[in-house]
């Protein structure tokens, strides 16, 4: 591993493939609703803690 660090062809390559994986991980995110959950299931309501009659 060290070796190909010192390679500056291989280290341009592998940098550019994670700040496009970076890139498109965000833009997938951009178009997801705010309120939705990490695995695609509606959020679930928040807990107020408080019994109702009823």
């Amino acid at each position: 591993m060290l070796e190909s660090i010192k390679d500056r062809s291989w280290l341009t390559k592998v940098t550019n493939t994670i700040i496009q994986h970076t890139k498109d991980h965000n833009d997938r995110n951009k178009d997801r609703p705010a309120k939705a959950s990490r695995n695609g299931h509606p959020a679930a309501l928040a807990y107020s803690g408080t019994a109702t009659e009823g």
